[in-house]
């Protein structure tokens, strides 16, 4: 019995020595286990990053905006013709004017034999009562 509680003894002292851990190696595996997560994360950065880059390099051109004509083919005849028709008849007063021009639209006219492309200006007038 004697040799069996010195085994025992033995084997607690050698248990002990082994559960021991080493501080080097300890810091070795935790080193190395955050290490591989921070590789992970600059990874999945870096994708990330590329992806927003070609998302970004791909993107059409716009289209250049197109600017406006405010001074149409006719525009000045409108005026004229719209002015006399104030000024002969008088249909809206004596005092009646143009407040603006609304713009022009392109417009097929039919007289029943050939059809005629003609540009359809809007404008708005005042007259006396307002």
């Amino acid at each position: 019995m004697a040799s069996k509680a010195k085994k025992k003894e033995a084997d607690v002292w050698a248990e002990a020595v082994k559960k021991e851990p080493d501080p080097d190696k300890e810091f070795v595996k935790l080193v190395a286990g955050r290490t591989r997560w921070y590789r992970g994360v600059w990874i999945a950065i870096l994708v990330g990053i590329a992806y927003l880059i070609m998302m970004t390099s791909n993107l059409p051109q716009p289209k250049p905006p197109i600017a406006p004509d405010f001074n149409p083919d006719g525009k000045q005849a409108a005026y004229q013709q719209v002015e006399s028709w104030l000024a002969g008849t008088q249909p809206l007063g004596a005092h009646a004017t143009i407040v603006s021009w609304d713009g022009s639209a392109s417009v097929d006219v039919n007289d029943g034999k050939t059809p005629v492309k003609a540009i359809r200006h809007a404008m708005t007038v005042q007259g006396d009562d307002g």
